[in-house]
């Protein structure tokens, strides 16, 4: 490391600059003559003729003398000509001896230990540096003296003697100090420092490090200060130092330090979460070093750059990252196997197992063959958990084992135990309880030999999940008790909320029911508060909305369908908030920067402490006083960002919209989005047991004041999750491959989804549903109640987030267009080779590419408004730039561009455009950037989208409301491609209704509907195929 390297110079520095101590010349004799001689001396290989010519000169034997010696002798020893340096010293000692000079014999004993330093012979260095610092006391040249204690304590560091090394650095330190000495005070402290940090005690070298920048200022000590703060997992600090140092970047410093600088910054950084500045400090020193030619640190940055990308689930961007690194590292020859391991962790975030498991096999190969077993045991983990996705059990346990065994001959109780909960998990899959329960109970056995309680109240909710997947509902409860309990004290509100639910479940079980309500309300409350807080470092593998999900499971059993309505739409909201939450989307729209950097510096804070507590409770020295200690900072810094989180909203109302914290629904609001007696409201819900459909109908009779009653119906559908998944994929399949079989799947899905509620729904006509889960990816108006008759034959379609972000989108006041441009289209992106590269690169299944036909599409729309009301954009001109600029312009925005929906990074989705110069922007416009663009569109269309991923339907939820958010409150995607004219034609016939100046004034949905009938009704495209593919989410009126 660069604390390592600089022991070289700080020995020249504390060894060499005696020869300037000495200020005043004593000598009759001019100096040119002395230096002269000095020559002669030095030129002259024979001793015997060096003696003759001192002999000759014996007026010249002077201290000056021996200083012009010692000089030349430096010359040579910088030049790493150690031999002739010790010639020429031991000449400057003799003659030193002769005149009695104890000073010059003082000095040259330095300088000979100098030499013997660099040849390590340590033993002959430190007598020289102990004869040295005799005599300079002897003379009382107390600076000189003091420099040579410094000497001695670089020697007993370079032989392992830290404590005497600390010991003559700390007496150097005073004898510095007593001479106002700021310079050498903070070499020495830097010194100190140096050692400090050597042994693992980062408080300690930071501590130092900051007292010798305070005595002598310079980027390069105020980046060893934030080395120290990083290391000890100081995030938030060590980036302030940073900082600090790269803003000296004017002044000329060494590029060295620039480039540490920029790297610790981008590390620290993205510890905070805080990736768009962590992206900047890496790609700023991958430019450096690509300029240097420096390789190996450029394969570093790479690297680093991928991280981020990979944490922002950027999947396609850090993998073409990453595969530059790898290359670079292939090239010289480097180690791959963590790159490796990182493509493979990538692949196995994108669902890809089996290209996991390719590149995490050829990671383990590597740390196999080094010896490194702390990385073979991680990768076998890794692995394991590939398996353990697959449904592969068995080769899960088989991978788990060999990483417990070697966590075992490490004596690594901790890892221990998080493998032997890993392997419980796999056992419980495996329906062998006992077994799963007591790989649990020796996991937490470990844990509370370290003392992680964290983890101890972790692996009991997974003993209470056990126990109540085998029905012992007791001990069930027991066991989540003891979390609750635990968690409670631990304030670790991640394992709380969660073990408050199983509790809630064993009462369900136990027929307890007012003490189940009771858990899952606590529950609920610890969830929502958490919305106060920045997002965790750690994540949740879990979804948040379970209490929620199982109070509604509960509310059923008791027919209270109001009370279950009401979670169902928290449970959506929860949902949604989570999804941004989680993948650190938020919009900064409206925000002064101030405030930007504010609330990313609470945030940073936050993820620093976290961080800091994590690693404590690592340690094998942890202790409960320092755990409590960073436990109290934590919750500080959290309630300090709650405080200007609140702040924010007070000044900017929108923003917690925006932000996915929806206002839950109120009846009186209901009433709103049931405008009438042909409209009804669908809300799905799944739930780990059941899926529910609730419908909210006006009802023909009227109130007193003459409005109409809302009734709200629960309707059980008895399906599973899995089941009715494999059903929605099976019938998109049918209909994507135009395939004539589709009528079955079409039935049995309006038999589960529609028929309980036939009567409810009789003669209704308009229909705003929303989907939960996989039946975002359904097209309800292809659902068949018999044979040729389709759902859409008798009603139009919608769909919504939740139905209280409907109301907020209904609220939604848009801005009057600044132009009288209807359509604003994209088309036909000239993509780049580089955005071929990377789709090709992260999702091989798929293939995205502009086509005429896209561009022959929004050219006949275009002839829909006229070419007067309408800017269309093609070729290079349908860039990503165009669009961000030209999204506020029309009150249609439609692109005709390939489109990619991806379920396993949902706010990572884009539509895809032409790049800028250099690459910048990159064509890839994704869900998190339009958050924060600004549109006044009232529509939103996208023509040529695919969906990629599971069918957990987070895309489609994410991308509209990124839309919203932006400021269009409807958007409308297709769910396949449509290679045929039939597309053109449904969205000709579809604007024509929204034109200005239409014959009849209908809704979005009603124009869809219509469109999609008169392709329905024709004899080329009666295929659902055609005219099913479009779902309008939103605003439909």
């Amino acid at each position: 490391m660069r604390l390592a390297k600089r022991y070289s110079f700080l020995i020249l520095i504390i060894l060499c600059a005696s020869l300037n101590a000495f200020a005043q010349n004593d000598s009759t004799k001019s100096p040119a003559s002395i230096e002269d001689f000095a020559t002669v001396l030095v030129s002259t290989n024979s001793p015997q003729a060096r003696e003759q010519l001192l002999s000759k000169k014996k007026e010249l034997m002077t201290p000056d003398l021996r200083r012009a010696l010692i000089r030349q002798g430096n010359v040579h020893l910088m030049a790493g000509r150690y031999s002739t340096a010790f010639d020429i010293y031991g000449l400057a000692q003799n003659i030193a001896e002769q005149i009695g000079d104890k000073e010059g014999i003082a000095s040259a004993s330095l300088d000979i230990g100098t030499v013997y330093y660099f040849q390590a012979n340590y033993p002959a260095a430190l007598e020289n540096y102990r004869r040295a610092r005799e005599l300079f006391i002897e003379v009382t040249n107390n600076y000189e003296s003091a420099k040579a204690l410094s000497g001695l304590a670089l020697i007993y560091k370079e032989t392992r003697r830290d404590a005497e090394a600390l010991a003559a650095l700390q007496q150097a330190l005073k004898e510095f100090t007593s001479l106002g000495d700021k310079e050498e005070i903070a070499n020495t402290l830097s010194s100190i420092g140096t050692i400090y940090y050597g042994q693992g005690d980062y408080a300690a070298a930071a501590e130092a490090f900051r007292k010798s920048n305070e005595a002598n200022h310079n980027p390069e000590n105020v980046v060893r200060v934030a080395d120290a703060l990083y290391m000890q997992g100081d995030y938030a600090k060590a980036l302030d130092y940073y900082k600090q140092s790269l803003a000296a970047a004017h002044d000329g410093i060494d590029v060295g330090i620039l480039i540490s600088a920029l790297s610790g910054a981008a590390n620290s950084a993205f510890y905070e979460s805080n990736y768009d500045d962590a992206l900047q400090y890496f790609q700023q020193s991958a430019k450096i070093q690509e300029t240097r030619g420096d390789k190996s640190g450029l394969a570093i940055s790479l690297r680093g750059i991928g991280n981020v990308h990979r944490a922002r689930g950027d999947f396609g961007a850090a993998l073409e990252t990453y595969f530059k690194s790898l290359a670079i590292s292939e090239q010289l020859k480097l180690p791959t196997g963590t790159i490796l391991g990182s493509i493979g962790l990538v692949r196995a975030l994108q669902g890809d197992n089996e290209r996991a498991l390719e590149y995490y096999r050829k990671a383990l190969t590597e740390f196999e063959a080094t010896g490194n077993n702390v990385e073979v045991a991680r990768v076998q983990s890794l692995i394991g958990n590939v398996y353990y996705s697959q449904g592969n059990y068995e080769s899960a346990l088989a991978s788990y084992k060999v990483g417990l065994a070697l966590r075992v001959q490490m004596d690594d109780k901790a890892g221990q135990g998080d493998i032997l909960a890993g392997i419980g998990s796999a056992l419980l899959k495996q329906d062998h309880f006992q077994e799963a329960l007591d790989s649990y109970q020796q996991a937490l056995v470990l844990f509370n030999q370290v003392g992680n309680k964290e983890r101890i109240a972790d692996v009991l909710t997974r003993v209470s999940s056990a126990l109540l997947v085998q029905g012992d509902y007791s001990k069930a409860l027991s066991a989540a008790e003891s979390a609750v309990s635990m968690a409670r004290e631990l304030d670790s509100v991640e394992v709380l909320w969660y073990a408050l639910t199983l509790a809630g479940n064993a009462h369900r079980e136990l027929d307890h029911t007012s003490q189940a309500s009771q858990s899952f309300s606590d529950a609920i409350s610890i969830v929502e508060s958490l919305r106060a807080r920045p997002a965790s470092i750690e994540g949740s593998e879990r979804n948040s909305a379970l209490p929620y999900l199982a109070a509604l499971d509960l509310l059923i059993d008791q027919n209270r369908a109001g009370e279950a309505f009401d979670y169902a739409e928290r449970a959506k909201v929860q949902y949604l908030s989570e999804l941004l939450r989680s993948t650190n989307t938020r919009t900064i729209k409206g925000l002064s920067t101030e405030e930007q950097q504010e609330e990313r510096r609470l945030a940073g804070e936050a993820a620093s402490y976290e961080l800091q507590l994590d690693r404590e409770l690592q340690l094998r020295t942890s202790s409960e006083a320092r755990q409590s200690k960073l436990r109290d900072r934590l919750r500080e810094t959290r309630a300090a960002y709650t405080s200007f989180r609140q702040k924010l909203y007070d000044t900017h109302p929108r923003l917690k919209i925006d932000r996915g914290e929806l206002t839950p629904l109120k009846i009186d609001e209901i009433k709103a989005l049931v405008s009438d007696s042909q409209t009804a409201l669908l809300e799905y819900t799944i739930t780990e047991t059941n899926t529910y459909l609730f419908v909210l109908t006006a009802d023909n009779k009227r109130s007193r004041r003459g409005e109409a009653a809302i009734s709200l119906k629960a309707y059980p559908l008895n399906i599973r999750n899995e089941s009715l998944a494999t059903r929605v994929k099976q019938l998109e399949d049918l209909l994507a491959s135009r395939s004539d079989e589709f009528g079955p799947a079409a039935r049995d899905l309006y038999d589960i989804l529609i028929k309980p509620a036939g009567d409810q729904l009789a003669l209704k006509t308009k229909l705003v549903i929303v989907p939960d889960g996989a039946l975002w990816r359904l097209a309800f108006e292809a659902l068949q109640p018999s044979e040729d008759h389709y759902l859409i034959d008798q009603m139009q379609v919608s769909y919504a987030p939740s139905l209280s972000g409907l109301r907020d989108i209904q609220k939604l006041a848009l801005p009057a267009p600044r132009t009288f441009t209807q359509l604003v289209g994209l088309a036909n992106p000239e993509l780049s080779q580089e955005f071929q590269n990377r789709v090709a690169l992260a999702y091989t299944d798929r293939k995205l590419e502009s086509t005429s036909q896209q561009e022959d599409e929004i050219k006949s729309i275009s002839t829909v408004f006229g070419p007067a009301r309408s800017q269309l954009f093609v070729g290079a001109a349908a860039g990503e730039g165009q669009a961000m600029a030209d999204a506020s312009r029309g009150r249609f925005l439609h692109f005709a561009t390939p489109s990619l929906l991806d379920d396993t990074s949902p706010m990572t989705s884009f539509v895809g455009l032409a790049s800028g110069p250099n690459n910048q922007p990159d064509g890839f416009l994704q869900a998190r950037e339009i958050m924060n663009l600004q549109t006044s569109a009232q529509l939103v269309v996208f023509s040529d989208t695919q969906n990629k991923g599971n069918f957990g339907g987070a895309a489609a939820l994410g991308w509209s409301w990124s839309w919203f958010v932006a400021g269009s409150p409807s958007t409308m995607l297709t769910r396949w491609q449509v290679t045929s004219p039939a597309l053109t034609q449904l969205l000709d016939q579809f604007y024509s209704f929204e034109r200005p100046g239409a014959r009849v004034a209908v809704s979005k949905s009603a124009a869809l509907r219509q469109s999609a009938l008169t392709l329905r009704r024709s004899v080329e495209f009666h295929h659902p195929y055609y005219w099913a593919n479009f779902a309008l989410i939103g605003d439909a009126r």
